[in-house]
């Protein structure tokens, strides 16, 4: 097997297995906050979406998180999702800091995957 073939081959594994933390870690954050819904990555996107959607003056519809960092903390992924109705962009965790490491160069967010805490994983819609 050539050089370019077996980091085709490694790639591929590093891929399926940042995949699979993906999953595990938004499926811990799900756990951990029952006033979230899912979590949706695709596109070049990830999020969590509420339930409910948390309603502030002025019409804004910020998450109780983002409200508390300021609204305004931009990272490589997740910015035009901030001020849409209902969504959540935990930056802080695990997942937030694995997405601004190594979405970039891997592509993560270019398969798209959606899930509830416990619910099976959907991959078309």
């Amino acid at each position: 097997m050539n050089a370019k073939a077996v980091w085709e081959k490694k790639r591929s594994e590093l891929y399926q297995a940042g995949l699979e933390f993906i999953e595990q870690e938004a499926r811990k954050i799900l756990k951990a906050h029952p006033n979230l819904d899912e979590f949706v990555m695709a596109m070049g996107m990830w999020t969590f979406d509420y339930k409910t959607p948390l309603q502030y003056p002025r019409g804004n519809s910020w998450s109780r998180e983002i409200a508390a960092m300021g609204g305004g903390h931009q990272t490589s992924h997740g910015w035009q999702w901030r001020s849409c109705e209902g969504v959540a962009y935990i930056t802080d965790s695990p997942l937030g800091k694995f997405m601004d490491e190594w979405d970039e160069s891997m592509h993560f967010t270019g398969t798209p995957m959606r899930f509830t805490a416990d619910g099976p994983k959907r991959t078309e819609w």
